[in-house]
């Protein structure tokens, strides 16, 4: 019986390995940050937890680079991170046409005072020149739960919804029909905030 708990505990131990190497747990983190479910902003060190096949289930936050790091549960605990540069936020979206909306962490492309624009969940901050190939990404306007897709085909007619409300906006539309353009998306999403009557 003792040697069966004791083969157990190896295995455990085996498996938490395999998922958090040792620099993870010994290393230092990188200065980033994590907004918890409450809003709740830490600053400091933000390093990866553990991750099973690749993805990442959790981080580990301390707000000294050698202090003691807490383990955050990413499902259940946190809103927001950033990692080793990138930013990353959580969003009620449809991965796919087919099936519902579920929270998954999308890397942040663009946030500004009134768009958040996050990349498919797929597309972990791709190169800038392979962003206008076949990129999509979710907006988002106001900071509402709803996040819509928006590819080439499609980017045209969510602006002109999302952005029809602004007169400059509009003007500026009329006046220059080469201006929606899916490559200019940063530049379109610039022009309303700059202009916003929100």
């Amino acid at each position: 019986m003792v040697k069966f708990k004791m083969k157990a505990v190896v295995l455990i131990i085996l498996l938490f390995v395999t998922t958090v190497s040792f620099a993870q747990i010994f290393g230092n983190g990188n200065s980033g940050f994590v907004v918890l479910k409450d809003g709740n902003k830490l600053e400091g060190f933000v390093k990866k937890g553990v991750s099973t096949n690749g993805t990442i289930s959790s981080i580990m936050y301390s707000n000294t680079a050698d202090g003691k790091y807490k383990y955050y549960r990413l499902k259940k605990e946190v809103q927001e991170y950033s990692l080793n540069g990138k930013r990353y936020m959580k969003a009620l979206i449809k991965k796919s046409p087919i099936g519902g909306k579920k929270e998954r962490f999308c890397g942040v492309f663009y946030k500004g005072s009134v768009f958040t624009l996050l990349y498919h969940p797929d597309d972990d901050f791709p190169e800038e020149n392979a962003l206008d190939v076949s990129t999509m990404f979710y907006i988002n306007k106001s900071n509402s739960k709803d996040f819509k897709l928006i590819t080439r085909l499609n980017y045209s007619k969510i602006m002109k919804k999302l952005c029809g409300d602004n007169k400059a906006w509009n003007a500026k539309l009329d006046s220059d029909s080469d201006w929606l353009k899916y490559k200019n998306r940063i530049e379109n999403i610039k022009f309303y905030e700059e202009n916003s009557q929100i």
